[in-house]
C-alpha cells in the first residue's frame, strides 16, 4: 500500500478523480460478472431464512 501511495505523491485531483472513475468501473464489472453465474440457494435454505427474517 505505502509504494502505491508513494507512486501516487503529487497527483492532481482531477487526475485521481479519473482514476476512481476507471477503478470503480472495473471492480463494478468484475462484481456484475460473478454476480451473473451466482446460482439462487437451494429452497431450503431460502425457507429457513425466509421464517428467520419474517
Amino acid at each position: 500500500m505505502k509504494l502505491i501511495l508513494e507512486a501516487m505523491q503529487g497527483i492532481t485531483y482531477l487526475e485521481w478523480r479519473k482514476l476512481r472513475h476507471v477503478i470503480d468501473g472495473r471492480f463494478e464489472a468484475d462484481a456484475s460478472a460473478v454476480t451473473r453465474k451466482m446460482p439462487l440457494a437451494d429452497v431450503d435454505t431460502i425457507v429457513k431464512d425466509y421464517h428467520i427474517e419474517f
